[in-house]
């Protein structure tokens, strides 16, 4: 009976819900657990086999936001089978989801925290993931530009990489010397594994590399600030990152600074401006 109304829960995902692939395999996967717990029809399960089973999960140590998940679940299930009239009461209804503490944004890395960083980056030996983090410290990009950078775009001699953002606008980014040779060496290691995309930052995806996504931006910054061994980081924290290390690590001026913020992002009318703009930070060195 159970693995009936799973099969038939599986079904209404698919051709009702149109739930993506990876969802319906961990909802179906979590019921089976479930299932082979609770050892009793579904029909049956009372508020406390649900209790029962959530306390089994933490005696485990099974962290709260994957506890979440299967309580998420089964609450989902148990709407499913209350709307077909399978049951008439839903068990998980006055179940609460566990509190889970959110981990501290930090303000900024200081200058000696960016080194130790890049040093780590290193040893770690993911040159996208190097390059990634040089241009957020040089320049602090929109996480919607970030997908959008193009090799054909960079300056070489210039340091500096263009942006498409739309029909409309561009945006200038301009890029420190650090990051100017580990995209280098990102280039060369792409030739290397015969990798021909026109995306500076991709992702594997059904054996396919494509363009990435906020989802990855989001992996990258965690994946980051765990080598970095700080809390949590967003693009706002290296955004204050970039500010503190221009001034405090480069002494750059407050007038090269503001030049640099301005070129982010114009309308592509006024393109040769910012252009002359990007001369003087040059000149600046």
């Amino acid at each position: 009976m159970n693995q009936e109304l799973i099969n038939r829960y599986e079904n209404y995902l698919k051709n009702y819900k149109r739930s993506n692939e990876k969802t319906i395999r961990n909802y179906i996967y979590d019921l089976k657990a479930f299932d082979k717990f609770i050892d009793k029809e579904f029909t049956d399960v009372s508020e406390e086999d649900i209790d029962t089973y959530i306390q089994n999960k933490k005696d485990k140590k099974i962290s709260p936001s994957r506890i979440n998940f299967s309580i998420a679940t089964l609450s989902s299930f148990y709407k499913y089978l209350k709307k077909i009239k399978i049951t008439k009461d839903n068990p998980v209804e006055n179940i609460s989801r566990l509190k889970i503490k959110r981990k501290k944004e930090i303000e900024y890395l200081s200058t000696y925290q960016i080194y130790e960083t890049r040093r780590k980056l290193a040893e770690y030996g993911d040159k996208q993931l190097e390059v990634f983090f040089g241009i957020l410290v040089a320049s602090a990009p929109k996480k919607y530009m970030i997908s959008k950078l193009e090799w054909r775009k960079i300056k070489w001699k210039q340091n500096y990489i263009e942006v498409v953002i739309n029909e409309k606008e561009r945006g200038i980014l301009y890029l420190d010397n650090y990051t100017m040779e580990r995209l280098t060496e990102l280039r060369k290691e792409r030739k290397d594994k015969h990798i021909k995309k026109k995306w500076i930052f991709i992702t594997r995806y059904k054996g396919n590399w494509k363009d990435i996504g906020d989802s990855t931006i989001t992996y990258w910054l965690n994946k980051i600030a765990k080598i970095a061994e700080v809390d949590r980081l967003t693009i706002s924290s290296m955004k204050t990152t970039m500010l503190h290390y221009l001034k405090n690590g480069r002494r750059f001026s407050d007038e090269k600074i503001n030049k640099i913020l301005n070129i982010n992002r114009f309308d592509n009318e006024f393109r040769s401006i910012y252009l002359q703009d990007l001369e003087e930070i040059i000149k600046m060195e």
